[in-house]
């Protein structure tokens, strides 16, 4: 889990994006996708918490606990007069009655309690619940579940341990809710949706048998399929449309220029004349303004997201240069940071995978589950600073991103604005033809001064490794 700081960092950056959208009225499917992926993911940190507190109470249960008995050690006589006996049987009873505090836990009760158990489950059916909302409402959310799922299973550091990884039955209950959701939305599709409609032509026969309106309703030679059949036809239909895209989109971008919020989504575009400026400052027309509905991700947040990637990829980059000069008693804990932070990024690494794999360019919408994984790992590398450090920047962020929602949120709720108003918003160059590069330049300096600085202490270092010989 992440302190409140970390938690806040990764919480407001997913939620300014949820409030443009819903400020807009569309993608509706995306914010649900988004929402079920952080349940899934907090409900899942719950169940290895907890399974992490639980491995640590039976480690340290004594073996009373277990009803276990202990036989003295051969060759050890038992000692004391009888007086000592009873003293000790009587300081026993009184434990029992006490409640029998002992190290580990009472032995009055188990290791595990049937509260904690019953919380694992639920954490456990949760994720799975969530997990398999996310990928029936896009496939784009697949690494939320395989993520939860080897990290259950594996036991991988940071997260878990060895010793604290989901037993069988409870990864098997995890996966088993994930394949129940998922079926079970897609059940629900086909049973809410029982008509048919132009362009059906890609599914079988047996399937649009089972399907009012269809060309083969009705046919007594075709015999219709299940409901489960017909699921499996669904999917199997969506992986050949998506296989068979082709081209570019006209709103998209490349997977690698989601990174630097190189183009919107636009959804609407309207023009009106504001008439109530007329007559006013020698004004003898009425003023044109522009209506829009075009999706981008938070700017702020997109800098942000860069700043503390940056920050990542160069704290990795120094402990590896400068390992052996860190104490050891701190290796542990800055290898567990590093961990953290790396398991995010391949978060937003493997998230990206399917639009990559499948359709090279597509709109910014496809890259929510990029930006999910991105603000966690923010929230993570904000945990690793300094109390009053970590604050201030927690107060950065929270500021910065509600006055970037409020400065772009006219381009997502459809508000009438003259062009010279627009032209303040463009800040990328294909956000506009005529639109300021200013972003993109800061970003090509940046890398260039980055790489001549690294240039330069590598040099200092050959310099002062042969000062040293």
């Amino acid at each position: 889990g992440m302190s409140c700081a970390g938690a806040a960092t990764a919480g407001v950056m997913v939620a300014v994006d949820v409030v443009g959208v819903i400020v807009a009225r569309l993608m509706y499917v995306d914010t649900f996708m988004v929402l079920c992926m952080v349940v899934a993911l907090a409900a899942a940190v719950g169940a290895w918490n907890l399974k992490a507190r639980m491995a640590r109470t039976t480690t340290l249960a004594g073996p009373e606990d277990f009803g276990t008995k202990v036989e003295p050690l051969d060759g050890v006589e038992e000692t004391g007069d009888s007086s000592n006996g009873a003293d000790a049987g009587s300081a026993g009873d009184g434990a029992e009655n006490a409640g029998g505090a002992t190290v580990g836990g009472a032995s009055g009760s188990s290791p595990s309690s049937g509260a904690e158990v019953a919380r694992l489950w639920l954490c456990i059916l949760t994720s799975g619940i969530f997990s398999g909302a996310a990928i029936c409402t896009k496939w784009t959310a697949f690494f939320t579940p395989l993520f939860i799922a080897i990290v259950s299973a594996l036991g991988t550091p940071p997260f878990l341990s060895a010793a604290s990884a989901f037993s069988a039955p409870e990864l098997f209950g995890f996966l088993a809710a994930v394949a129940a959701t998922y079926f079970g939305g897609c059940a629900a599709f086909l049973l809410a949706v029982p008509n048919s409609g132009p362009g059906d032509a890609f599914f079988s026969r047996e399937f649009l048998a089972a399907v009012r309106g269809s060309a083969h309703d009705g046919d007594p030679e075709v015999v219709p399929l299940g409901l489960f059949w017909r699921v499996v036809e669904l999917n199997r239909a969506m992986w050949g449309f998506m296989r068979g895209v082709k081209g570019k989109h006209q709103w998209g971008s490349n997977w690698y220029q989601w990174a630097v919020n190189w183009r919107g989504l636009l959804f609407f575009r309207d023009e009106v004349f504001d008439f109530s400026e007329m007559g006013k400052s020698g004004n003898v027309l009425p003023t044109k303004k522009t209506a829009t509905i075009y999706m981008i991700m938070n700017p702020f947040s997109t800098i942000a997201t860069l700043f503390f990637v940056a920050t990542f990829l160069l704290s990795a980059i120094l402990y590896l240069r400068y390992r052996r000069y860190i104490r050891p008693d701190l290796k542990p804990a800055i290898i567990s940071q590093l961990a953290l932070e790396f398991s995010m990024l391949l978060g937003c690494a493997l998230s990206a995978l399917p639009t990559i794999a499948m359709f090279r360019t597509s709109p910014v919408d496809q890259a929510l589950p990029v930006l999910t994984f991105a603000a966690l790992l923010c929230g993570a590398t904000v945990d690793a600073l300094p109390g009053r450090l970590r604050g201030a920047v927690v107060a950065v962020v929270m500021a910065g991103a509600a006055r970037s929602l409020a400065f772009w949120c006219p381009w997502v709720n459809s508000t009438a604005m003259a062009e010279r108003e627009h032209a303040a918003r463009r800040r990328m160059p294909r956000w506009d033809l005529q639109g300021r590069r200013g972003i993109t330049v800061l970003f090509y300096v940046s890398c260039f001064f980055f790489l001549r600085w690294w240039r330069a202490h590598c040099v200092a270092q050959n310099i002062w490794r042969a000062t040293r010989r």
